[in-house]
């Protein structure tokens, strides 16, 4: 009887609070940030009674500078966390609710690499080296500009430092500059599903010689494509997508996070034959992300399940509007970095679709303009990687692919249309982002496991596939 109803796991849902305290320590020179990896859902913020900020969205990581919130040092301070995920249905899968991933509270300098502040790429690789490409965003919150060093060194798996360079700017009070860099790196290991060899970047911050900062972060190098006759290439092989479709819970456990049951889960789906996985249909926890680095499966990470169109009552759709730009953004920095992930997906078969495909003028498709903006915020963030969405209409009038600006066809439940989208969209990548549902049944529309698989195998401009779900192989 819940209003969560079975797809929300027949549970009650409703209204939390979190409550927890901290003494101030010595923050001369200092800024104090708070960072949660999610809240499902509706989070408001509060230090010491004050309100910091509120998200609607159930799945995206957020920090917060909490510095002039805080009492003077020595005296106790209290984070508060209101939740309310009390308006259901709000889903067509179990959520969870509350705090359900990991929180962090981090102390810095007050001239600091910013949130999710780095971006590292690979665009040139040759068999005997590779230049890597860094941006790091440094914030200086004091009141005076000030000369920066920053060093970017680059460490192996084995932590031993093999390349560095550093370079030198000016930042202006209470602003922030982005810090670009290359390093070339010689005789390369490159990462692959087979060997999924992971560096370390460490940037340092100094300023007159003295180190301010020290921001870590792990990437990997490998050449990567999708190509409209052979699919997908890596490190020059090509290579068939081996997918499932991903939910953020652990099953039985629940959707709080868990390093060691999400290594299991790909374990196991490795061990099936699995190489990939579609991230369905939300940001999933950076944890899923990094083993999916350490263990070699190929990501599609994905967005959104709903934009302004719901699908149930209470879903993201409410706050689509308002918010689909901030949320988008905030997605593609702070998952840009993982080597594992191969593409963006910026929505799951969602209703605009089918809006307004009458109009034949796609200058007055309001949902052929709102692909092409989304697909712009994805390229603002990481141009490195293509776009596609999971789409379930398979004809020339969608919105989404009438818009031009998808850089692959993903197609929902439609194997035996394959030949049909390849004959009007030749020019564009294939992949099938869903197939194959649990049920065998021979009257179905859709194919079964096997039939599914073949034809995909015997394509060869289809890229791979992605079974609904993981628990299909079963």
């Amino acid at each position: 009887k819940n209003p969560a109803t079975v797809h929300g796991g027949a549970l009650p849902t409703g209204i939390g609070w979190y409550r927890k305290s901290f003494v101030t320590p010595n923050i001369k020179d200092k800024v104090i940030y708070i960072e949660f990896d999610g809240i499902f859902r509706n989070s408001t913020i509060y230090i010491n009674g004050e309100e910091v900020d509120r998200r609607p969205s159930g799945y995206n990581s957020m920090s917060y500078n909490i510095t002039r919130y805080l009492k003077p040092e020595g005296e106790t301070n209290i984070i508060a966390v209101r939740v309310d995920n009390s308006m259901q249905p709000a889903s067509r899968w179990y959520t969870g609710s509350g705090i359900y991933r990991n929180v962090r509270l981090v102390t810095t300098s007050e001239i600091h690499v910013d949130y999710s502040g780095t971006h590292i790429t690979t665009p040139s690789i040759t068999n005997n080296e590779a230049t890597v490409h860094t941006v790091v965003t440094i914030n200086n919150l004091t009141t005076e500009d000030k000369e920066i060093t920053l060093r970017n060194t680059i460490l192996n798996k084995r932590g031993k430092e093999e390349k560095y360079r550093e370079t030198s700017a000016t930042i202006k009070a209470g602003e922030s500059l982005d810090v670009e860099m290359d390093i070339v790196l010689e005789s390369p290991t490159l990462w692959d599903v087979t060997n999924p060899y992971l560096y370390t970047m460490r940037s340092i911050v100094m300023v007159e010689h003295k180190a301010v900062d020290e921001y870590n972060t792990r990437f990997g190098i490998r050449q990567m494509e999708f190509k409209a006759d052979t699919g997908f290439w890596l490190n020059g092989q090509n290579m068939k997508i081996k997918g499932v479709c991903l939910h953020h819970d652990l099953g039985a456990l629940g959707s709080a996070v868990h390093r060691r049951a999400i290594e299991r889960e790909i374990e196991i789906i490795k061990s099936m034959g699995v190489n990939a996985i579609r991230t369905a249909h939300n940001p999933p926890s950076p944890q899923l992300l990094d083993v999916c680095d350490e263990q070699g499966i190929l990501v599609i990470d994905e967005a959104f399940d709903t934009w302004q169109r719901a699908k149930v009552k209470h879903d993201y759709s409410r706050h689509f509007n308002d918010w689909w730009e901030q949320d988008l953004e905030a997605f593609i920095k702070r998952d840009r970095n993982h080597p594992s992930i191969i593409a963006w997906s910026i929505g799951n078969a969602v209703q605009e679709q089918w809006e307004e495909s009458r109009v034949a003028n796609p200058k007055k498709n309001k949902s052929v303009q709102l692909t092409r903006r989304m697909v712009d915020v994805v390229k603002r963030k990481d141009s490195s990687r293509p776009v596609t969405a999971a789409l379930s209409k398979m004809d020339t009038t969608n919105n989404l692919l009438r818009s031009n600006a998808l850089d692959i066809v993903g197609i929902n439940y439609n194997e035996k249309g394959y030949d049909s989208m390849r004959a009007w969209y030749s020019n564009m990548p294939i992949i099938a982002t869903e197939s194959a549902a649990v049920f065998n049944n021979p009257e179905a529309w859709y194919l079964s496991h096997e039939e599914a698989w073949i034809a995909v195998r015997d394509k060869e401009y289809v890229a791979g596939t992605f079974i609904w779900s993981a628990f299909d192989y079963l």
